[in-house]
């Protein structure tokens, strides 16, 4: 199990440029937060995205 610094760092690192890149703008505070929330609880594991 990760640590919740690792996260963290993953969330900072790597996922905010993600996301700022593909919007091709900076996150604001409020989006940095739903972001890191989503992360946290995997979201992925509750949310079924059809495949086309």
């Amino acid at each position: 199990m990760k640590k919740v610094s690792q996260i963290w760092f993953n969330i900072q690192g790597f996922l905010f440029p993600f996301i700022e890149k593909e919007i091709e703008e900076p996150l604001t505070e409020k989006l940095k937060q739903l972001a890191a929330t989503l992360e946290l609880i995997r979201i992925e594991d509750f949310v079924h995205i059809p495949e086309y």
